[in-house]
């Protein structure tokens, strides 16, 4: 037998936010708003489409924070990512956040496809140091859990440069366990019989 109606009206309103918040909505209304125009600018006026990715990122933030539907905010960002310009330095924003949705969702493939051309092995971007540290560190951490330590290895030492830089105790931490996993995997690699 299914709980009274009542009942049924009390839980939803307890779990869903945008029932707590009814000013949720037209907010979301407002952002979808703005995205399409900020679309229909850029095609008319090319250098507009540097507003794309701040407006689909709020879009996106308020989808994946407010209303806990991280697959709508992926949704919004993969769209955003395939009509934005090529080299767009802002799409760097969006590849940072669209992998975090994704390594929260545990789609690690989907974490390096988004990350593979903002984390080159071999050097440290011209970017925020954090937003470095931060996007490398998801990039090796969804290499690791793939069981790709090589390639989680290469980004051990950019990490380190990155770590430095930020002077910060939770990223050196953040690092070392990153670091002590790897050096595990190895370990217990080298003790493997040999055939």
């Amino acid at each position: 037998m299914s709980a009274p109606i009542d009942k049924r009206c009390q839980h939803a309103v307890a779990t869903d936010p945008a029932a707590k918040q009814p000013d949720l909505i037209p907010a979301l209304k407002l952002e979808e708003r703005a995205e399409q125009l900020a679309f229909a600018l850029a095609e008319h006026h090319p250098k507009l489409a540097r507003a794309i990715p701040l407006v689909c990122l709020n879009t996106a933030k308020l989808l994946a924070v407010r209303f806990n539907d991280r697959r709508a905010a992926i949704g919004k960002l993969t769209t955003a990512l395939a009509k934005i310009p090529s080299g767009l330095e802002e799409s760097d924003q969006i590849r940072s956040y669209l992998a975090s949705l994704y390594f929260t969702e545990g789609e690690y493939m989907n974490v390096i496809r988004v990350l593979d051309c903002l984390c080159p092995e071999n050097e440290l971007r011209n970017t925020i140091v954090l937003n470095e540290f931060q996007d490398r560190l998801l990039m090796a951490t969804a290499q690791f859990r793939l069981g790709n330590i090589a390639a989680c290895r290469a980004q051990l030492t950019p990490l380190h440069v990155a770590a430095a830089r930020l002077g910060s105790d939770g990223a050196m931490s953040a690092l070392d366990v990153l670091s002590k996993a790897v050096r595990s995997v190895d370990r217990a690699h080298d003790l493997e019989p040999r055939r």
